[in-house]
């Protein structure tokens, strides 16, 4: 169950805040378990030429998961929760997790994702240094032509927003 935080941002303009990705994987709810789990996703892309390291960026964000950003991801859906609905994740579910020590213990994965373009990739993991497995898991997407893709992908978002007659 994942909220889907993109919808939850503050400013058009911006980042929603906190970690990237917060998934919970809650297998007997409503009874917390200790099979309940909460993954957790840093994602940087790259699809152009350039000094960003998409890679180990999400690596070093990973990192900034692990030492407490989750923590305070929390925190921030729980009070985005009490302000209203969060749509496919409770209130209930997210403080199994906040209030912690209540419950099971639930197991926590952090993932390091980065999608680039597919030329772009042997250059871009030519000298990564790949975190030791039980930090995180290293995740590199490859897409051909991503930025023509997501282009693509934009314009015919803003095409349907105009043609239901949503502004863009």
């Amino acid at each position: 169950m994942d909220p889907k935080k993109w919808r939850l941002k503050v400013e058009r303009t911006k980042a929603a805040p906190k970690a990237d990705v917060v998934q919970f994987v809650l297998p007997e709810w409503p009874t917390p378990s200790a099979r309940d789990r909460v993954l957790c996703a840093e994602v940087k892309t790259k699809a152009t030429k350039g000094s960003f390291t998409p890679i180990q960026n999400a690596i070093e964000g990973s990192a900034m998961d692990r030492a407490g950003r989750l923590v305070k991801t929390l925190l921030w859906l729980q009070e985005r929760a009490i302000l209203g609905d969060l749509g496919t994740v409770t209130l209930d579910q997210i403080n199994r997790f906040v209030d912690a020590t209540d419950y099971p213990p639930a197991h926590r994965e952090f993932r390091a994702v980065a999608v680039i373009c597919a030329n772009l990739v042997a250059a871009e993991t030519a000298s990564v240094t790949v975190p030791a497995a039980d930090e995180c898991a290293l995740i590199v997407i490859t897409v051909p032509d991503l930025k023509s893709t997501y282009q693509a992908v934009f314009d015919a978002i803003v095409e349907t927003a105009e043609s239901v007659g949503a502004a863009p």
